[in-house]
């Protein structure tokens, strides 16, 4: 099977979002990019994120934020309120979070994601290896379960 690849674009034609389903590990990468304001946008991408989620049946998400800059738009609660619990419905158990350089997109990503329901795992990290691995180790760990 071949990965599966989706992008979103802007008002200005260029890519902010690509998710990517990789059969091979069965999870799911998502890479924001650039700098995204816009709250509608936002929610595009998480509403992507989701439906790959349900689609592909994962429990896990790579999410990628190392090519983007500047602070979030205001999403924190439609975050913490409705996407993180629907995401818990859908199957999320482990996410990890690569982050930016930026300061201001590191900030917005740790309030962002200050509040994760019981069940969700959320380990943050500056190298994507690193958190490949982390990914590996907690997929491994639920096969033996």
């Amino acid at each position: 099977m071949m990965n599966t690849q989706e992008k979103l674009k802007n008002a200005q034609n260029l890519v902010y979002f690509k998710i990517t389903y990789l059969p091979e590990t069965h999870q799911i990468e998502s890479e924001w990019m650039g700098f995204i304001n816009d709250v509608e946008s936002s929610k595009q991408a998480y509403f992507l994120m989701s439906e790959f989620l349900s689609q592909y049946r994962c429990e896990a998400i790579l999410n990628s934020n190392k090519k983007q800059v500047g602070p979030w738009p205001k999403i924190d609660e439609w975050l913490a309120d409705t996407w993180l619990p629907h995401m818990q419905m859908t199957g999320l158990k482990y996410f990890a979070h690569l982050h930016s350089r930026n300061l201001f997109t590191q900030v917005s990503a740790e309030r962002a994601f200050a509040n994760i329901p019981k069940g969700i795992f959320l380990e943050h990290f500056y190298e994507e290896e690193q958190a490949r691995q982390w990914l590996l180790r907690q997929s491994t760990r639920g096969l033996r379960r």
